[in-house]
């Protein structure tokens, strides 16, 4: 028979341990911190490089914007983009302040992204955005814990520990699940081989991200606000003010985009998003609000994710509004000389090929081009070049997506040529030094291998037309184009592409002296509009001499020299 003491002893320890237990789940989450795969691979890419453009948002800044067409609208910037998936404005909040301005970091401009409900969102509600938000905060005030869970007791006991809980759940999954990536599968190197395992497994959650097109959970991302009536919903609860006081007083630009959704909001929520643009607007803050973009499901690879024509296609509509909300000139501009329609001559023996394909031809199949010679191709193909100087060129439905470096092996793949439609145009432009279809004898079958059986046909003439009207520029070769007058120009406007190589040099000469120069990174001209600008010239001959440094190629679309018309200033 047990004695008293032992009897207390066995009623009391549990209780002990139990009430100690619930204490430690339901205690203020002051201390923040958590571990998480995903805040770390944010952390590693803030420290690769020092941005001065950040995007913060859910997994519908994954799917809908493209950080380098905002990088380009920045002049080149260094930048980054930091996703979230299923997290709202709170937790971008203290994204921002803990792990950007809190690390050091001080970004020229911040951009805020998401759906009006994301952005609109006051407090948390799933278990994952409460596991999310710790993870990401160094430290929570109490007055920031009753805005995230709510003001009574009972919400913040039960928020406190749904998020431990989240939390340990968390630590032990993972910490299993990156002891065994690390492993198994984790190169030797310095650190732990947890923490090896925890980069493996954060690079294989991106690549599966990548090929979904982000997290699926619509719920997730859109919010309890989406859910509820958008009456609850106003700038002034929100986070909204938060990230705008603490850009400004990190002295950061802000910028608000509203991304759109297959099922359009309710009106109590179209009217919370018209007085977010309009308390933004009373601020001076700019906001591009794109949720009512007309967009077809055809667009959507689900309830909140774009796919990639839907993506090109607000990316469109959002630069076109940061260009005219920001122009590089408050008046009027108007072409003094088209360089590219002037003469151009090249330094040394004249290469193979100068004119190629910039923009698409309306061919009913996709088309590879090679001087006069045209063979249509299958939507997915893979193409040997078997030399690496010699550049391959994509468009589609006359616009250009990219150019690649040629490869040596047997098959190159080219990833931008998918299933999804539209007119396609494969170019190939061997360089002069490697003109090996004259000599080689090797017919196009063997050159561009899949898909081109049966779909032989020419292109129309409108493809060859705009196949025609871009200039290459191959590595160790300079171009001039020259214009017999340009008097009062005041900018400098190209477009185009870069490919490899170190550089762009350019050099403007007008009567024999140098008036400007620059050197351009090769990301700056990846298919962007880039304006430099320069003292008005003088009346006279004008010569542009440009060469890609480093063995690079160089693709123009657009060559201008523009000055500004008198008049009323622009937007």
């Amino acid at each position: 028979m047990q004695s008293l003491p032992s009897r207390i002893a066995a009623v009391l320890l549990p209780s002990l341990l139990a009430c100690g237990w619930v204490a430690w789940m339901a205690r203020p989450l002051s201390d923040g911190g958590e571990s998480d795969h995903l805040v770390r691979s944010l952390e590693r890419s803030l420290t690769r490089r020092d941005p001065q453009l950040v995007v913060v948002g859910n997994s519908t800044i994954h799917s809908d914007l493209e950080l380098r067409q905002l990088s380009r609208w920045q002049g080149g910037e260094a930048s980054v983009k930091l996703e979230l998936p299923g997290t709202t404005a709170p937790t971008w909040y203290l994204l921002l302040r803990d792990r950007v301005y809190g690390a050091g970091h001080q970004p020229g401009w911040i951009v805020v992204a998401g759906p009006p409900s994301s952005l609109l969102e006051p407090r948390l509600w799933t278990p994952a955005q409460l596991s999310r938000t710790l993870a990401v905060a160094t430290r929570l005030d109490h007055e920031t814990e009753a805005r995230l869970y709510g003001e009574r007791p009972h919400e913040r006991l039960l928020s406190r520990i749904a998020a431990r809980r989240g939390a340990t759940r968390r630590a032990v999954v993972h910490g299993i699940r990156d002891l065994a990536a690390g492993l198994l599968f984790a190169p030797y190197g310095a650190g732990s081989v947890i923490e090896r395992g925890s980069e493996i497994a954060a690079a294989s959650y991106s690549a599966r991200l990548r090929d979904v097109g982000g997290e699926p959970a619509a719920g997730a991302v859109v919010g309890r606000a989406g859910q509820r009536s958008g009456a609850a919903l106003s700038p002034e609860a929100s986070f909204v003010p938060d990230l705008v006081s603490l850009a400004r007083a990190q002295g950061s630009e802000i910028l608000f985009v509203a991304l759109p959704l297959l099922q359009p909001p309710d009106a109590e929520l179209e009217a919370a998003t018209d007085a977010l643009g309009a308390w933004l607007e009373a601020e001076s803050v700019p906001f591009v609000d794109l949720h009512r973009l007309p967009l077809s499901p055809q667009e959507f690879s689900d309830e909140i994710h774009l796919n990639e024509d839907g993506r090109r296609r607000l990316m469109s509509e959002l630069m076109a509004a940061l260009t005219e909300a920001r122009p590089v000139r408050s008046v009027p501009l108007e072409v003094v000389a088209d360089l590219l329609a002037g003469e151009v001559s090249f330094a040394g023996p004249p290469p193979a090929i100068h004119h190629a394909p910039p923009r698409w031809g309306r061919t009913a199949a996709l088309v590879a081009v090679q001087g006069g010679a045209y063979l249509p191709l299958a939507p997915m193909l893979a193409v040997s070049t078997r030399h690496g100087c010699t550049p391959i060129q994509i468009l589609h439905d006359g616009v250009p997506q990219a150019i690649f470096p040629g490869r040596q092996g047997p098959m190159f793949p080219l990833p931008e040529v998918s299933d999804r439609g539209g007119d396609w145009v494969v170019a190939l432009r061997p360089d002069r030094r490697c003109d090996w279809w004259a000599h080689s004898g090797e017919p196009w079958q063997r050159v561009l291998t899949r898909g081109a059986e049966g779909y032989r046909r020419a292109p129309s003439a409108e493809a060859r037309a705009a196949l025609e009207a871009g200039r290459w520029i191959y590595p160790a070769d300079e171009a001039r184009f020259s214009v017999e007058d340009a008097a009062g120009a005041e900018l400098l406007e190209l477009s185009g592409f870069a490919l490899r190589g170190e550089g762009i040099g350019l050099e403007l000469i007008c009567d024999g002296a140098v008036a400007a120069s620059w050197r351009l990174e090769p990301e700056r001209l990846d298919g962007g509009l880039v304006r430099l600008e320069l003292e008005p010239l003088p009346p006279g001959p004008v010569v542009l001499r440009i060469q890609g440094e480093g063995g690079g190629f160089v693709y123009l679309v657009r060559l201008q020299l523009l000055h500004s018309v008198p008049g009323p200033p622009g937007p």
